[in-house]
């Protein structure tokens, strides 16, 4: 593994063929405090980082970053966001070439905004078969033709109290395709 020395700093390489190879010390205890079991060091080393990302237009922007970095050196930077149900996390991700043609991510906490628990965002909660998208990047979520914050999304489809909830599936907003592609091209 490799270590990090800040507990608001998260760090996994991919090898060559886009597999998980490395994690930090402090992965575990952020997936668990997350309510993320599935997303241990022990589950996730050797899978391919595309494993975990569902939406093919996230992939597809993944890896155009990855061959980027890989061909030019370049890092690339960017801002999104890792809500948990009662925490807006805001993050920093910068993916830099590391060595033997291996990538590096490194993600940072920029801050934190506490919130009221939103339990459509708690994956422990039994689901419906329905599903709503959520972006990836900036966690906005889909709902008639706008994406819009969970919490307004929420109250939109009146989804208070109704159990169970449905799934959520992860994609990327309009608005965060049109950043990245243009982070990727600068």
């Amino acid at each position: 593994m490799h270590s990090v020395t800040s507990t608001n700093e998260f760090t996994y390489i991919v090898d060559e063929d886009d597999r998980i190879v490395s994690i930090s010390d402090n992965w575990d205890s952020f997936a668990l405090e997350n309510k993320a079991p599935d997303l241990t060091a022990q589950v996730v080393v050797g899978q391919s980082l595309f494993t975990f990302v569902a939406d093919e237009a996230t992939q597809h922007i993944y890896r155009i970053i990855l061959e980027q970095v890989r061909r030019t050196g370049r890092t690339i930077v960017f801002s999104y966001r890792c809500d948990s149900p009662s925490v807006r996390r805001f993050m920093e991700l910068r993916i830099s070439r590391s060595d033997e043609g291996n990538v590096q991510f490194d993600s940072r906490i920029m801050r934190e905004e506490p919130r009221d628990p939103v339990l459509l965002l708690d994956e422990a909660l039994e689901r419906s078969d329905d599903f709503l998208s959520i972006c990836g990047w900036c966690k906005k979520v889909h709902v008639s033709g706008e994406w819009m914050e969970v919490e307004l999304a929420l109250e939109r489809l009146d989804l208070f109290g109704q159990s169970p909830l449905p799934r959520l599936t992860h994609g990327i907003c309009p608005a965060c395709t049109e950043r990245m592609m243009q982070e990727i091209a600068s």
